[in-house]
């Protein structure tokens, strides 16, 4: 089953009044087949209440249909159900399957939280056939303490034995905090035991500069270093080199160097990202990206090119497409290739449509305060432009979907331009906070790797 949702988000910008966003109403995807575009499959959603989906993964929906694509029309697959607390986070999803034309129980996820709004656990369950009931199957606990983010994350399965710890994930931070260590366990105290650490260091602006990945060697009882990211940031906070990776070399007990990827900029924008591999005696040249974008900072193509070492020159390889509506909502994706002449479809290029319905206000928007934030999507970085051109304390604060709180710190002026590091954020949807004593702002954005 393919991914039925692309995670991308829109620009927010808000100004003088509250902006007019629509609730998404369905995307629907399809893949070049050979001689066409061949839908795929298709999701319809519904929303009520004070909850809106105005980007192109909400969570925040009522229904959910699933639709799959075959023999000419569309079918009914699978149909979800949400539930709310009074502070809209999701309590019961509840999902059914279509068989035959009749909709059976497929699973159901809890959900719970702390006073403080953020997810404490969740548990899921799958309905079994033969016994005509539902097996537990995942319980997931989050352990906070004084942090925004979990000081640990415990993952459990269940199996005919009972309850058992697939993975534990502990984290560390600074007094800024910044995520200083991030250890995994894998079966943890049991047989397979597996264990990955990863250390952070930051400079002065809260930007990770250094990010060491280690593994666990139960020989030697100690950790293994493996690979090593450097970043590299101008005078603006604009990341010039990311991901130089170093990779340890055991043997002669060194750093050795691996790949690099280089960034240039307009403005801003992040035009060109060139990737390098190190071959033992200088880096050469492997990939290039050349973006454009519109006047809003929305991506509109992303241009993949090869290095051809015979004709020493990049070449044109493959194309992403991004079309936005006139509110600046992303309505459509697409994918396509060279051919050494022009671009078209190949086999397996996608199209990703997504129409909108229902006009929504983003909530928390101010009558003064101003806000913008992009690139869209973000990768490394997000860069924040905010201010009403008069002095005050702002506070500013980054959520995911679900409302837990990631991040958050104190800004002071009149307007405020900040580069702020995302790279280590998982892929997907977050929210953006600000607010004065007396204004607040909201924006949405995307990380994508």
């Amino acid at each position: 089953m393919k991914n039925i949702l692309l995670i991308l988000s829109t620009l927010a910008y808000i100004s003088a009044s509250a902006q007019t966003m629509y609730n998404l109403k369905a995307a629907v995807n399809a893949t070049y087949d050979g001689s066409s575009m061949v839908p795929d499959d298709s999701s319809v959603y519904t929303f009520s209440g004070n909850r809106y989906g105005y980007d192109t993964s909400p969570q925040q929906y009522d229904t959910l249909l699933f639709k799959g694509y075959a023999s000419g029309s569309y079918n009914d697959v699978l149909l979800t159900y949400q539930t709310f607390d009074n502070n809209n986070n999701p309590l019961v999803q509840t999902t059914r399957e279509n068989q035959n034309g009749l909709w059976v129980n497929e699973s159901l996820i809890y959900n719970t939280y702390l006073s403080s709004q953020k997810l404490g656990t969740q548990l899921q369950l799958n309905w079994n056939f033969s016994n005509n009931d539902y097996d537990s199957v995942s319980f997931l606990r989050n352990v906070y303490s004084s942090h925004a983010m979990p000081d640990s994350v415990i993952y459990y399965l269940y199996d005919p034995g009972g309850w058992f710890i697939q993975t534990l994930q502990t984290y560390t931070f600074d007094t800024h905090g910044n995520i200083t260590s991030e250890t995994d366990y894998y079966l943890p105290g049991q047989a397979g035991e597996q264990r990955n650490r990863i250390d952070n260091q930051y400079n002065i602006a809260n930007m990770p500069v250094i990010r060491t990945n280690f593994s666990w060697n139960p020989s030697t009882m100690n950790w293994d270093s493996t690979d090593r990211h450097i970043y590299v940031y101008n005078s603006t906070g604009l990341l010039l080199l990311k991901d130089s990776i170093v990779s340890w070399d055991a043997t002669n007990h060194q750093w050795v160097n691996a790949h690099r990827i280089s960034n240039t900029y307009t403005g801003t924008d992040r035009v060109t990202s060139q990737t390098e591999n190190y071959d033992g005696v200088q880096f050469t040249f492997l990939s290039k990206d050349t973006m454009v974008y519109n006047a809003n900072h929305n991506l509109l193509s992303d241009i993949t090119l090869y290095w051809d070492q015979a004709g020493m020159s990049f070449q044109n390889v493959s194309r992403t497409r991004y079309i936005y509506t006139p509110g600046q909502q992303l309505s459509m994706k697409t994918t396509d290739h060279w051919d050494g002449t022009v671009w078209q479809y190949s086999i397996n290029d996608v199209e990703n449509r997504f129409y909108y319905d229902e006009p929504v206000n983003v909530p928390y928007t101010s009558s003064n305060l101003k806000l913008q934030v992009y690139p869209v999507p973000a990768s490394s970085y997000l860069t924040l432009d905010a201010g009403n051109n008069v002095s005050e304390n702002y506070t500013v604060s980054i959520t995911d979907m679900k409302g837990i709180l990631l991040r958050q710190w104190n800004e002071q002026g009149k307007n405020i331009h900040r580069q702020i590091p995302i790279n280590t954020f998982p892929e997907g949807n977050y929210i953006l906070h600000i607010r004065t004593a007396s204004n607040s702002a909201t924006s949405i954005f995307t990380v994508t790797k």
